[in-house]
């Protein structure tokens, strides 16, 4: 028996996010699944694994969430580590139907400093657990 399409879990999460008013206050509409310009903060999401729930017609994936504020002041990096925060304490409330699919469940599991190596641009990682049906 072929197995349903599950949705696009980033696209799933980047909408979950966009109808968040803590979250747009930080990012706006700037949640894409890769860094766009100039204009900062973003976030960055990422599928770092999928697969099958134990139920086969929902999916499972963690997704990886990079804040990435202005620069790499002090200044960047304690509003990026609030920026993770709020998206920390908000990811477990993202349960519910969007556009473009709907999540089941949704669990915070990391949260990670981890300036970009090259420039030193503030950036805290957001690591969730998605269910989506």
């Amino acid at each position: 028996m072929p197995l349903a399409l599950k949705p696009d879990t980033v696209a799933v999460v980047r909408d979950a996010l966009l109808a968040r008013p803590a979250v747009t206050a930080i990012f706006g509409a700037r949640i894409t699944a890769r860094l766009q310009g100039d204009v900062w903060p973003q976030l960055r999401l990422s599928t770092a694994s999928e697969g099958e729930d134990a139920e086969p017609h929902m999916g499972e994936a963690r997704v990886t969430c990079e804040c990435f504020g202005g620069g790499g002041t002090d200044a960047d990096t304690a509003s990026m580590r609030i920026a993770a925060l709020t998206l920390f304490a908000n990811a477990r409330d993202l349960a519910g139907a969007y556009p473009s699919g709907i999540i089941v469940a949704c669990a915070p599991l990391l949260f990670i400093p981890d300036p970009v190596p090259d420039t030193g641009r503030a950036r805290f990682i957001v690591d969730i657990v998605v269910t989506t049906l």
